[in-house]
């Protein structure tokens, strides 16, 4: 009792430097030990956890791969039987005109091979006829026998509308020109009927490959050594890769439940068995993964992490002196740090070495400082993101708008009988879309922009063709220049639906652009009704609001991209005088090359 006594007072006047090590020294023992008991006791079931849920994730990868195979073969089927030509194929079987079946034929066959053509998994596509004739550019009956009486036939037949699959079909009367082995693909087949009776013409069959299947999960890695198979709703293998444990793994272990985790010891090893059932397929995805390796695994991290902190203890005694004489230095340090930080400075960072008080204040400050730092950018990106948001928002109500119109008008022309017209006005709308889309891309040149206008007028001119006439005024020089896409034609339309629709004689829309105080300039005139001072106002108040009211997608969004991507210096206005017309100018700025459009808003945001 008084050797403890001894060493308190001994301690408690000796000097703070003796203290700070004594206290430093003893603080990182009671830390390595307390590190070596839990990493013992809780890393072994952590790293089983880890690979269990890291089996998991590949499981449930390989079941999206799975049923999007499926889906997309499910979704093609669907697509070809409503295909008019597909029906039209199925319905000619009792003409009389052969030669025209003929060709009716081959050409749906040729139609089946493009598609097959286009998925690389797609073995093959066959069209079997309520008359049990088949098309089909690659398998044709290994008998005489009809196709109506075989088993898939009938049942697909007998269930309208349903996918059914069938994984390595076997006895059926379907031989490939290029032989291949049933257990080689996976069957599907539906059927079709009319859709004036409801009667079945024939059944859609596609075959898959199941080798394309296989490369995709076979790249599915499952731990270390771990591998992944497919089996049926019946525990029936459907893809299994080549390994001495699959084939020691029975059926009935996986049949219990729709998800499981089972152990098994398969030739003498410790296996962990996971398992998950598809909604879509009814089909379950195995993971297998050795519990031996995995645990070998926890004994060598146990000896590194051994070895790192008998290190570790060595390194705080050999410098535990060092630490605590350099104390006051890094306190002064912090100190001068601290006060760059009050005035705004967030580039700042406390070096340290040591996991002092001093240390752990630093490493505190540096955490504090990079949050800061982060936060700051955090909002400048979410701001960035918000503007990007915003202008794609605003787009993609432009974009739909004149879809519907423009399929009544292609409607309205084909109660007419003037193909010429119908196929000028179809010419123009894929040309419309064609640049609408333009591969992506939010930023064109005049000249697209303006052809986009062009076609745009080529159909409604076709739809108004007594009423409307247009003119187009774009110089060469400003046709090479760069803007936003879609921002011409929804005033255009405006200008059509508000000042020439209506019109018993025929009115002109005139599309111009220049160039003007070193801005891009476009007027779009109509000689309309015009409109009201009173109207004229609200229109121009409605465009700078915040929101959309009741003017429509055309000049508040065309103005609010356009605010967004350059400034308030650029946009739409409007100048009308009631009974002589309405001219609507849009101001955008010179941007000569795509990447510039960076450079220009980064300038117009300062």
């Amino acid at each position: 009792m008084n050797a403890y006594r001894k060493l308190v007072s001994l301690y408690h006047n000796a000097s703070i430097k003796v203290k700070l090590m004594v206290g430093f020294i003893g603080v990182s023992l009671s830390l390595v030990i307390l590190i070596g008991f839990i990493a013992n006791y809780f890393f072994s079931s952590a790293i089983e956890e880890s690979a269990r849920e890291s089996t998991l994730q590949a499981i449930r990868q390989a079941n999206s791969t799975v049923d999007s195979y499926i889906q997309n073969a499910e979704n093609i089927m669907t697509v070809l039987a409503s295909n008019r030509q597909v029906l039209n194929t199925l319905k000619s079987s009792n003409t009389d005109q052969e030669e025209n079946v003929d060709l009716l034929r081959v050409s749906t066959g040729n139609y089946l091979a493009s598609i097959v053509d286009g998925f690389s998994y797609f073995k093959g596509i066959a069209l079997i006829g309520s008359d049990g004739k088949i098309i089909s550019n690659e398998m044709y009956p290994s008998l005489s026998a009809p196709l109506t009486n075989e088993n898939w036939y009938i049942k697909s037949a007998a269930n309208p509308k349903t996918v059914i699959i069938e994984p390595m079909p076997v006895d059926r009367n379907l031989t490939y020109y290029n032989p291949i082995s049933a257990d080689e693909i996976i069957s599907m087949t539906m059927s079709i009927s009319d859709p004036s009776s409801g009667s079945v013409l024939g059944v859609i069959l596609i075959d898959l490959d199941i080798n394309i299947l296989g490369e995709t999960l076979k790249n599915t890695r499952v731990g270390k050594n771990g591998f992944i198979f497919v089996v049926d709703q019946s525990g029936e293998s459907i893809y299994t890769p080549l390994n001495k444990v699959v084939y020691r793994i029975k059926p009935e272990w996986l049949t219990k439940n729709d998800t499981g985790i089972i152990n098994k010891q398969i030739s003498g090893e410790d296996y962990q068995l996971i398992y998950s059932k598809s909604l879509y397929t009814g089909w379950k995805t195995v993971g297998v993964f050795s519990l031996n390796e995995t645990l070998q695994q926890v004994v060598n991290f146990r000896y590194i992490l051994m070895v790192v902190l008998v290190i570790a203890m060595i390194m705080v005694g050999m410098f535990s002196m060092k630490f605590s004489t350099g104390l006051t230095k890094p306190l002064r340090k912090l100190r001068g740090l601290m006060k760059q930080a009050e005035q705004g400075d967030f580039t700042v960072h406390f070096d340290t070495r040591y996991m002092d008080d001093v240390g752990q204040l630093g490493n505190s400050f540096n955490a504090m400082i990079v949050e800061i730092r982060h936060l700051v950018e955090l909002i400048y990106h979410q701001q960035q993101q918000k503007r990007s948001a915003e202008l794609t928002t605003l787009q993609s109500l432009i974009k739909p708008h004149f879809l519907y119109n423009t399929f009544d008008t292609i409607h309205w022309m084909a109660k007419r009988q003037g193909a010429k017209d119908i196929e000028q006005i179809i010419s123009a709308l894929t040309k419309l879309y064609r640049i609408g889309l333009s591969k992506g891309n939010e930023v064109i040149t005049v000249g697209e922009e303006i052809e986009h206008v062009r076609n745009y007028l080529i159909i409604q001119s076709i739809r108004y063709i007594d009423i409307l006439e247009y003119e187009i005024n774009c110089p060469k020089e400003i046709a090479a220049l760069y803007v936003q896409k879609l921002i011409l034609q929804p005033i255009v339309e405006n200008a059509i639906y508000h000042g020439i629709k209506n019109r018993t004689e025929p009115g002109k829309v005139r599309l111009s652009a220049f160039i003007e105080d070193e801005k891009l300039i476009f007027t779009i005139t109509d000689d309309g009704p015009g409109i009201s001072k009173n109207r004229l106002d609200e229109i121009m108040n409605q465009i700078q609001a915040e929101e959309n009211q009741d003017i429509g997608y055309g000049l508040y969004n065309v103005n609010k991209r356009i605010v967004l991507m350059h400034g308030k210096q650029y946009g739409v206005s409007v100048l009308s005088v009631e009974g002589e017309g309405t001219t609507v100018t849009i101001r955008y700025p010179l941007i000569y090359m795509r990447g510039d459009i960076d450079d220009v808003q980064s300038a117009d945001s300062r």
